[in-house]
């Protein structure tokens, strides 16, 4: 039967730790949730109790497992996370109905759920507004809800690591090629999560989180320092405010200088 709505999990075999804490802060702030959910990723990733294990071959890129898998199932919208998106607290089933409600009725292709987008149109109608196309993450891989359509569209274009596809995203919002698509983003920031993994290490953030929560995680992931913490917050608000061609310059010239970007612009 052709759901509505999918709630989709990317996963891989070494971030099963990561997956577990995911569930089990599922489990515990969506525990009556109404959708499908499934969980995309190798082969070998450990079944998991009312969830839809899809693997794949790890022996392709990380975009073609996902756009293999999403051919598994029929769905209009899915809502998307990757396995370190921690939801923080309670998710209400009538918050995600309104929202996918939002969605089919505008014929939505991206909806936003969670990190207010730095660009916008300043025409809000119950708390949501349509996305500035061309502009730096206008379309990333933060929660959002997705038109599977689109999203295997974009999926086509790329043959890499999830890292790759944000690249792709980036330069393909900057470049204009998502003009006409409808993009919007909600400012009421109900599903709120904690990023918990960037490149391979614990965030800050997420530490304190599950320290608080008393859920006990790997160390052997180590821990980002508050060096890096620090530098990626500053390159961040650097590629928000900075114009395009100033920016590819100074990313040239600090690439030089042992900095590393995620895109060239």
């Amino acid at each position: 039967m052709r759901e509505d709505l999918a709630i989709v999990v990317t996963t891989c075999t070494s971030y099963q730790d990561v997956l577990d804490i995911f569930f089990d802060l599922f489990d515990k702030n969506w525990n009556d949730c109404k959708y499908s959910v499934y969980v995309l990723g190798e082969k070998n990733i450990v079944s998991i109790s009312n969830v839809i294990v899809i693997p794949s071959d790890s022996s392709i890129s990380w975009s073609k497992r996902i756009l293999s898998a999403l051919q598994s199932f029929e769905s209009e919208y899915i809502m998307f996370f990757m396995d370190d998106y921690f939801i923080k607290s309670r998710v209400e089933n009538d918050y995600v109905k309104s929202m996918l409600r939002f969605a089919t009725d505008n014929d939505a292709d991206y909806l936003r759920l969670t990190n207010k987008p730095y660009k916008f149109l300043p025409k809000f109608r119950n708390n949501l507004a349509r996305i500035k196309v061309k502009s730096p993450y206008s379309v990333n891989l933060q929660m959002a809800l997705w038109k599977k359509e689109f999203l295997e569209t974009i999926l086509k274009n790329i043959d890499g690591s999830a890292w790759k596809v944000e690249e792709f995203l980036m330069t393909s919002a900057l470049e204009g090629v998502f003009e006409g698509k409808k993009l919007f983003f909600t400012n009421k920031d109900q599903i709120k999560i904690v990023n918990g993994v960037i490149k391979g290490k614990w965030s800050r953030k997420a530490t304190r989180f599950l320290k608080g929560k008393k859920i006990n995680y790997n160390n052997r992931r180590g821990k980002l320092s508050i060096l890096i913490t620090i530098r990626n917050n500053i390159l961040y608000f650097f590629t928000l405010i900075t114009p395009i061609y100033l920016r590819t310059k100074l990313k040239k010239i600090l690439s030089k200088m042992g900095f590393k970007f995620a895109t060239k612009i």
